[in-house]
């Protein structure tokens, strides 16, 4: 179950937000690790910019505002609700990043479906969902899916983003709304994400994550421990 302290107040897109992924290896780009090999190019990046971040405490990266990103931000909201419509659920949690201050891991589902509480109520069964709002290129072919296997090879991130999600919130069921709202039909389509289904890739996901922790602790530990100079003295005596 989904710890309710793991459930920040760290909305996303807020300065706090920002500060609170600062070093965490997040949902968003944890694809970069699910190749054939852990440190292909993408996952070497990316762990240089995090363990960047460690040692200035300064983002790597800003966000930058592309068409795509300000479709995103106006439509998901309209993607959330025709979710919520259609499988008739209200959320407890919208966007806000989920992490723990000794985890190295952080994610900001759209959305968190609150399916039982524990008896002390500290404690969240919870389904994720996740909202994109893709071009249309992007949008058909992912419509044209028809399991969730499809949706891997046509769209490897958001697969493992949903994924990813799934494991940090401990979540039995994940849900992938995607909407195309200028299509006049066929412009919304729900995938469910069922874990006991997913078991492979769930354990390929957890072996990744240990990885990913490890490759982040030798390039972090390396550059603690890094010497101004290696190489031979030069002697150079002055008169």
């Amino acid at each position: 179950m989904l710890k309710i302290s793991s459930i920040t107040d760290c909305v996303i897109h807020s300065d706090q937000w920002f500060a609170g992924r600062l070093s965490k290896l997040t949902a968003s780009e944890f694809f970069n690790f699910m190749g054939e090999k852990l440190k292909q190019t993408g996952a070497q990046s990316y762990i240089y910019r995090k363990v960047g971040e460690t040692l200035t405490g300064i983002p790597s990266r800003k966000e930058i505002s592309t068409a795509a990103t300000e479709h995103g931000h106006e439509y998901e909201p309209e993607n959330l609700r025709k979710f919520m419509e259609v499988m008739n659920v209200d959320f407890i949690v919208t966007q806000k990043l989920i992490t723990e201050k000794e985890s190295k891991f952080g994610c900001t589902p759209d959305g968190l479906i609150v399916i039982s509480k524990s008896l002390d109520e500290l404690q969240y069964q919870v389904q994720t969902v996740e909202a994109k709002c893709p071009g249309y290129e992007g949008f058909i072919k992912l419509a044209m899916c028809k399991t969730v296997q499809d949706v891997k090879k046509v769209s490897p991130i958001y697969f493992w983003q949903v994924l990813f999600q799934m494991d940090l919130c401990d979540a039995l069921v994940g849900w992938l709304t995607i909407y195309q709202p200028f299509f006049k039909a066929g412009r919304h389509k729900i995938f469910k994400f069922n874990k006991m289904e997913l078991a492979e890739d769930f354990k390929l996901l957890r072996q990744r994550k240990i990885d990913a922790v490890a490759y982040f602790d030798e390039v972090h530990d390396y550059l603690i421990g890094m010497p101004a100079y290696e190489g031979p003295k030069l002697n150079i005596k002055l008169d």
